[in-house]
């Protein structure tokens, strides 16, 4: 983590982190395992895998890759009744962007970026977000899967804003690992079920337990 400034860019992830669409993401991940010939699992069997991050663990590894590639292209393709905003999420956007920050959404979905757009309209949130990144067209470059170090330098590129003035807000763990070898200021939630250790020990320097949380920490910071 760069030595703090005043904060210029906000970049979050969207699933678990500004949209829970963990009803969603079972559904998807069951579709994949139909579509390489394993058997579906229950959604309590899923929540687990989805919290101890081994939702990999009986896919043998000469499918993986295309079996989450098939995952994430799929996930754009996909509604859940249950999709919607975390609690705070829009108050939280507002309150960033009255103090003139950049707000940037990116996933790790592999859809074009006017898919997210009209998801983020629907959610009533398209108007305070600044721009949108897929990983459509980087996954291939990603150093461990899900990763996504490369739009994090793009978008800090395209803005001109240093490590220091930007944070990355993201409940995953290859999201940690990414905004620490950026440099940003690197934040995990508790709303993607990651434990404060295991999001720590990827490179998190703090955690909240959601993006509710975040206004106020960043005050406390000082950094707003």
């Amino acid at each position: 983590m760069s030595m703090l400034k005043k904060l210029r860019l906000a970049i979050f992830d969207l699933d678990q982190t500004l949209v829970n669409t963990l009803k969603r993401a079972y559904h998807v991940y069951n579709y994949a395992r139909k579509a390489f010939g394993l058997d579906p699992v229950d959604w309590s069997t899923f929540y687990v895998l989805f919290r101890d991050d081994k939702l990999s663990i009986d896919i043998p590894e000469d499918i993986q890759k295309h079996f989450w590639s098939t995952f994430r292209k799929k996930y754009c393709e996909f509604f859940s009744e249950e999709d919607k905003p975390f609690d705070g999420v829009r108050d939280l956007l507002k309150k960033l962007k009255s103090r003139g920050m950049i707000i940037v959404v990116t996933t790790g979905r592999s859809c074009p970026p006017e898919v997210i757009w009209d998801e983020l309209e629907s959610y009533g949130l398209s108007d305070l977000v600044d721009d949108v990144y897929t990983a459509m067209g980087y996954d291939e470059n990603e150093e461990i899967p899900f990763e996504r170090s490369a739009i994090l330098r793009i978008i800090l590129d395209k803005y001109k804003v240093s490590p220091s003035e930007a944070i990355f807000v993201a409940d995953y763990l290859p999201d940690m690992y990414a905004g620490k070898k950026v440099g940003v200021l690197t934040i995990g939630v508790k709303t993607g079920l990651k434990s404060e250790s295991l999001l720590k020990a990827y490179g998190a320097d703090f955690v909240l337990e959601s993006v509710a949380d975040l206004w106020d920490f960043l005050r406390s910071l000082g950094v707003i």
